[in-house]
């Protein structure tokens, strides 16, 4: 069955709002075993909806519309596809906002419009549109797929092994998806036994970079970690501003381990909170490994946690030196009643790429400290 995927909004070819409607109904699609064909954008103009809509309809089995759905004056998807099926749709009704979804059929071609606003959409497809679907649409030649996830390792260090495996076993498709520190590698095979076999492969070539969780993030698995041995974790953010804690109190159940986080941006707080001595911080600077190594032995004691992790750097845009750019990073990470190891690393980018790199890399620094503990 072909499919395609239209949203609607000036705000989103404006680049005001991403896309991530079709992101998420690509991803659910494609787990059920569904392919989509097509990504379309179209602006709230009626002219351009109409003919958008029926120029997919022509193209395709199936068509999700997201947007332009509600009272709003712009929201004028609903008379488009009435003009185009000459017919009252079916109402999906919405459980969580005001605007309904309707569905619209005809003897080969069927239209789902879907409104915009991310959860409300998300509701409606998995509570109404994912049964409906299954029963008129089955799938006779299911494509599997498995996604792993990597940590602290490049795309360029592991292209070299996924083309040779792609020529050994034409039937698998393989795609890596380049982040800011993680690095998920989806593949994709009819033959699920094959699909198996390669996955095991690639286990145990890169074991060392590959963490696992059931969300694809990396502070999930750290959180699994920590859950079942029964420790705890803090940090002391300088640079980051509370990133650190933000990304891993996002998961719930996050408070069974993770004790909190101390953002101590300016010297005085480094000081006065973690015990970082004047000294250090006079002669060696906030960004150094004497800085953070005592960052994150102060804050080891102020929190009696078991773990902890400390993070200074410069993310800019200004006030790189010579001697520290823009995008250095020292970090340090410690065990309780264990000597604390430090590093450094570079980011690079705007001060948000800085930022979220050092997030995953060093939350991947932590994961490898953890799973070879």
């Amino acid at each position: 069955m072909s499919i395609e995927i239209v949203a609607i909004g000036n705000e989103v070819l404006a680049g005001m709002i991403l896309n991530c409607n079709a992101t998420y109904l690509s991803e659910k699609l494609e787990d059920e075993g569904w392919q989509i064909h097509r990504h379309t954008v179209l602006p709230d103009d009626p002219g351009s909806i109409t003919l958008g809509l029926q120029e997919a309809l022509n193209r395709s089995l199936f068509v999700i519309n997201t947007g332009g759905l509600g009272p709003m004056i712009d929201d004028i998807t609903l008379p488009c596809a009435e003009n185009i099926f000459d017919q009252t749709p079916q109402t999906i009704h919405n459980l969580v906002g005001s605007s309904s979804g309707f569905l619209f059929r005809s003897t080969h071609k069927t239209l789902i419009l879907l409104p915009g606003v991310p959860q409300e959409m998300e509701s409606i497809f998995e509570q109404s549109v994912m049964p409906f679907l299954r029963p008129p649409f089955p799938i006779e030649n299911k494509r599997f797929q498995k996604t792993t996830y990597f940590s602290l390792i490049k795309e360029l260090d592991i292209d070299p092994f996924i083309r040779n495996l792609k020529a050994r076993y034409p039937k698998i498709d393989c795609g890596i998806y380049p982040g800011f520190g993680v690095l998920p590698l989806k593949l994709r095979s009819y033959d699920q036994a094959l699909l198996e076999q390669v996955d095991l492969q690639i286990e145990r070539e890169f074991k060392a970079h590959i963490f696992h969780s059931k969300s694809g993030k990396l502070e999930e698995a750290i959180q699994d970690w920590f859950i079942s041995h029964k420790k705890t974790l803090a940090c002391a953010e300088s640079c980051t501003g509370g990133s650190l804690a933000s990304h891993l109190t996002a998961i719930a159940g996050s408070s069974d381990y993770f004790l909190g986080s101390l953002v101590t941006y300016s010297n005085e707080l480094k000081c006065r909170l973690l015990g970082v001595s004047s000294e250090t911080l006079c002669s060696k600077g906030a960004v150094s490994e004497e800085a953070v190594m005592e960052m994150v032995e102060g804050l080891l004691k102020v929190t009696k946690a078991d773990w902890g992790i400390a993070v200074s750097g410069i993310a800019g845009p200004g006030g790189g030196t010579p001697e520290n750019p823009v995008g250095t990073i020292w970090y340090a990470i410690g065990e309780k009643g264990q000597k604390p190891i430090a590093g450094t690393l570079f980011a690079r980018g705007t001060r948000q790429m800085i930022i979220l790199q050092t997030v995953n890399k060093v939350l991947g620094l932590l994961w490898k400290r953890l799973s070879h503990s």
